[in-house]
């Protein structure tokens, strides 16, 4: 799976290969973020256009979605473009699914072109507009004008960021069928930090206003995930007791309990390692590829590609192994999975559950420089087994030292 990402924030133009399993390290400030959050942006307009048909949401309870930056760092619409290469736009494009970003005169409006290509002559076009968000309210906007051989919807959908005040229903101006199988690329950037989770699980949500199918971004549907997946309740029960003696139990009005040594207790009373734990193994294992017909003589297919940002923060590090095999069992659902991190132990054990159990696996180091911007080189993982060397000693690198690790051919440049 071919990635292409221009003109966004400090990326000024990278490829990517998405195998299976694709793990990013390197130093802070390289732009392992923006890399996940450029993808995001894929995940955001999917969620504005096709995901309420796949998850079966009706015109009103869109309100969930909110504006662009509930999910992706932005104050202003600028701060989504590479400014230091005086860029106009960003391009994002997985395979046959593109966006282009590009900022007007409101500087709190984001306007997103969202494309999915079959062939030259089938396509969808989306044109969305959202509102970043402020303290109150948001606004996105998806509009589409009929062209031939291209599918426009035009809606307009108030976004109330922690109310709980109805938005207005979807109005559908034009629309014409461009019938045929598209694969849709579904992005979803879990980062536990960024995204207020821990406040977000101790609220959880039961209504219908959230994924079915998947764990939202800020784990609103948390506990509806795991009272309706026993199996998954089951597994990540079975990681927790090990790992703490504590187990979580979903109630049927949204809320979780803790079972800590026989006494049961509330969110807030277990440790932070518990929680991440859960938001992570619960967005690996509830993911899974979706088909099916939108509309008449229109079939999507949803690969999910799960991104995991920094997931050893505040984990221990025998649960290192665990969350491997987490991510093994998540490749097998068919998902492709995308990890960010700062240890190399981490990427180490995760790379070797992935090739072991006969699954793709690249490890990219990222390198953010002055005149270039974001860029990316593989590492030779093969070549550091044999010399027995850890790949911390490469994250740990000071960035003069690249040249000589690409020329000891640790060091690929992208």
């Amino acid at each position: 799976m071919k990635a292409l990402i221009m003109g966004f924030k400090s990326i000024v133009e990278l490829h990517m290969d998405l195998k299976d399993l694709t793990i990013l390290v390197g130093p802070p400030s390289s732009g392992k973020s923006n890399i996940l959050e450029a993808l995001a942006v894929l995940g955001y307009a999917y969620k504005a256009t096709l995901e309420p048909y796949i998850e079966g949401y009706s015109s009103e309870k869109r309100t969930h979605i909110g504006a662009i930056n509930s999910y992706i760092r932005s104050i202003v619409c600028h701060d989504l473009l590479n400014r230091f290469a005086g860029a106009s736009s960003s391009n994002i494009r997985v395979d046959q699914v593109e966006v282009q970003v590009t900022c007007g005169d409101d500087p709190n409006t984001v306007s997103i072109s969202y494309r999915l290509h079959q062939n030259k002559d089938k396509l969808m076009v989306y044109n969305i507009k959202t509102r970043l968000a402020r303290p109150s309210s948001q606004l996105l906007d998806v509009e589409e004008v009929a062209d031939e051989g291209v599918i426009f919807l035009q809606f307009l959908s108030n976004l109330i960021q922690r109310e709980k005040k109805p938005g207005k229903p979807l109005e559908v101006e034009q629309y014409q069928r461009s019938e045929g199988r598209f694969q849709v690329i579904a992005p979803r950037l879990y980062g536990f930090d960024r995204l207020y989770t821990t406040g977000n699980i101790m609220i959880g949500k039961t209504g219908s206003l959230y994924p079915v199918s998947y764990l939202d971004e800020r784990a609103f549907n948390l506990s509806r995930i795991l009272y309706t997946n026993s199996d998954i309740l089951e597994y990540i029960n079975d990681v927790l007791s090990g790992l703490s003696g504590v187990e979580v139990m979903p109630l049927s009005d949204g809320r979780l309990a803790f079972i800590d040594r026989g006494r049961e207790v509330g969110p807030s009373s277990v440790s932070d390692t518990v929680l991440r734990i859960l938001y992570a193994y619960t967005a690996l294992l509830a993911s899974k590829p979706l088909e099916k017909e939108v509309e008449g003589g229109i079939h999507v297919r949803v690969l999910p590609l799960v991104m995991l940002e920094e997931p050893e923060a505040h984990i221990y590090p025998v649960a290192f192994y665990n969350l491997a095999e987490a991510v093994v069992e998540s490749i097998a659902k068919g998902n492709k999975i995308v990890i960010t991190t700062h240890s190399g132990r981490l990427a180490q054990v995760i790379w070797d559950h992935a090739r072991k159990d006969g699954y793709t696996a690249s490890v990219y180091y990222i390198h953010r420089s002055i005149d270039r911007g974001t860029r990316l080189y593989t590492v030779n993982m093969m070549l550091l087994a044999r010399q027995i060397e850890d790949l911390d000693l490469i994250v740990n690198q000071p960035s003069e030292n690249i040249d000589q690790m690409v020329e000891d051919n640790i060091l690929t440049p992208v």
